[in-house]
């Protein structure tokens, strides 16, 4: 059993996002962006916590909403150790082989989850016990959080990974009679329990004493005992500890950084693999958060290559990351998805899938962005924001693939922090003047974008700088205005209704009415949806950059 496809609605910086899911889920994006947000939403969805807190804060935002949808039902439901739980179940979801469940709150503010009518989209009401056959039902979740430490992992505790494998170890030596066990509690009685024993003499003592002056106080007490009981093994386990022997023998907790973050997703594992072998043979569920942390590019080869052995036994993995490591490492092929994590403007949190032409740029973008990185790209467009960059990098990538080797870079956004144009164009090109681009990368800007005085403060940054040549400059003052006109027979948004998409050449007016977000939207439909004819046609200029960055390329 396994999720294919998860929902999210006002959680925190998550407005409204829908993906589909595979078996090793990598989400990549800047600091604060709302990695970290989607994973909580997921363990939300699973264990519930308080509502306010998760609430997204914002102008007609409703209570968080988290839908997800599981396939392999029937399969779930033999799997099922509570047969109460499994009847439970099993009226409702009678020859149905994929189900969504929804998290969100009643009319009295208490968190509930429900089933989701295929057809109606409409709630069930589960009725009594629903809530707990679901945790039966459900695959079993580890989340393992940026804040998670080692004393954490290894404290000894009912519902802890090195609790529940201890308790198990010493239910199966009580079980067998192990003789050894029986000599020690012998052994413990005589020192402890015997009369003859020196210590069991020691307390008499000490208790008559106290019954001394007691007797003070409560003349009617007759006797105090001190006694000491036959140990139980799990009080022994809470002064469990591990040791790690890396060429200096010391505890685990006093290694560096990165063995202990390597020694908790080990005992993670090792916690899944314990509890199939014990006939828990529900899959699991790993939700990572920042996995590579602290760890060496070598070390996190290795952390790919075992979690990519996971999802291919079967459990599912959500991973968020910094590293261009566990992006570009790929040996899972189909069973691995990857997905960029953006924050807009007016902070909502967008997620959507790469393809492997988009995996290239966010690879670039994780190792700094810097034209001096190993990528080595044959040319750069730079352009104004984001925007332009989905839609530029989708016609590469549908009409005109031997370009693919020219990166289209945008003056503002994520990698430059910084909304003022002059400042981004300084950064970037000031490492290019002496670069062995010079005089080969081109730059597209909109309509008056640019001042005169800007101009020449450019030229003084890079004095190499050849206007004719390399700089391009849109007749309108933005990408939307500059869209073809949509022909009737191409694709609308179907995903959301509320962005502007009944035409794509937009007057000021409307693109001014337009959030970065429906913007980015935007461009990513009508990338997909553009003919080569119109692009051609009707974006002329667009064409040019495409054609004079190629014919430059190194």
């Amino acid at each position: 059993m396994r999720i294919t496809r998860i929902c999210i609605k006002n959680f925190r910086s998550i407005e409204d996002v829908t993906i589909e899911t595979n078996n090793l889920n990598v989400l990549v994006g800047q600091n604060n962006h709302g990695k970290t947000n989607f994973l909580t939403a997921i363990n939300w969805f699973f264990y519930g916590g308080s509502t306010e807190l998760h609430k997204r804060k914002g102008t007609g935002s409703g209570n968080p909403y988290i839908e997800i949808c599981f396939d392999d039902v029937q399969g779930a439901l033999k799997k099922m150790k509570n047969e109460k739980n499994s009847k439970t179940l099993s009226s409702k979801l009678e020859n149905v082989e994929e189900v969504s469940l929804v998290r969100t709150v009643d009319e009295e503010g208490k968190t509930n989850r429900r089933i989701v009518n295929r057809e109606t989209r409409e709630l069930s009401d589960p009725g009594t016990g629903f809530d707990k056959a679901l945790n039966d039902f459900l695959p079993n979740l580890e989340f393992v959080q940026t804040e998670n430490n080692l004393r954490d992992i290894l404290k000894y505790g009912k519902t802890t990974q090195i609790g529940t494998m201890l308790s198990g170890v010493l239910n199966e030596i009580l079980a067998s009679g192990d003789p050894a066990y029986k000599r020690f509690v012998d052994e413990f009685y005589t020192l402890f329990g015997s009369k003859e024993s020196k210590i069991y003499d020691e307390l008499r003592k000490l208790a008559e004493s106290v019954e001394l002056y007691l007797k003070k106080q409560f003349p009617e007490t007759t006797k105090v005992e001190f006694e000491v009981k036959n140990p139980e093994l799990t009080d022994l386990f809470k002064n469990f500890s591990a040791k790690v022997d890396d060429g200096v023998v010391t505890e685990a907790y006093e290694k560096g950084d990165g063995m202990q973050r390597a020694l908790m997703l080990a005992i993670i594992q090792t916690f899944a693999d314990y509890r199939r072998k014990n006939a828990d043979i529900k899959n699991f569920i790993f939700l990572i958060d920042e996995g590579e942390l602290h760890l060496h590019p070598g070390a996190q080869r290795h952390l790919k290559s075992a979690l990519e052995d996971l999802a291919k036994d079967g459990d599912q993995i959500f991973l968020t990351t910094h590293s261009s490591v566990l992006i570009s490492d790929d040996s899972s092929g189909d069973k691995q998805s990857t997905f960029k994590v953006e924050k807009f403007e007016d902070g909502v949190t967008n997620i959507d899938i790469q393809n492997e032409y988009a995996k290239k740029n966010i690879i670039y973008e994780l190792l700094g962005g810097s034209p001096t990185d190993l990528l080595m790209p044959s040319n750069f467009i730079i352009v104004e924001g984001s925007s332009e960059v989905d839609f530029l990098s989708k016609v590469i990538e549908r009409h005109y693939p031997e370009k693919k080797s020219l990166k289209i870079l945008p003056a503002r956004g994520d990698f430059y922090q910084s909304v003022q144009l002059m400042n981004s164009l300084e950064k970037l090109f000031t490492p290019l003047s002496e670069s062995i681009y010079k005089g080969h990368f081109q730059v597209l800007i909109d309509k008056s974008k640019l001042t005169d005085a800007q101009f020449q403060e450019l030229l003084t940054k890079v004095p190499n700088f050849d206007k004719d040549s390399q700089f391009h400059e849109l007749s309108l003052g933005s990408l939307e205005e500059y869209y073809p006109i949509k022909k009737a027979d191409q694709c609308a948004d179907s995903s959301n209704s509320r962005l502007f998409m009944e035409k794509w050449k937009l007057s000021s007016a409307e693109v001014s009415a337009l959030s970065s977000k429906q913007k980015s939207r935007m461009s990513k439909i009508i990338g997909d949806n553009i003919t080569k004819d119109q692009f051609e046609n009707e974006m002329p200029l667009m064409l040019k950059v495409l054609n004079m960055a190629y014919e430059k390329k190194l």
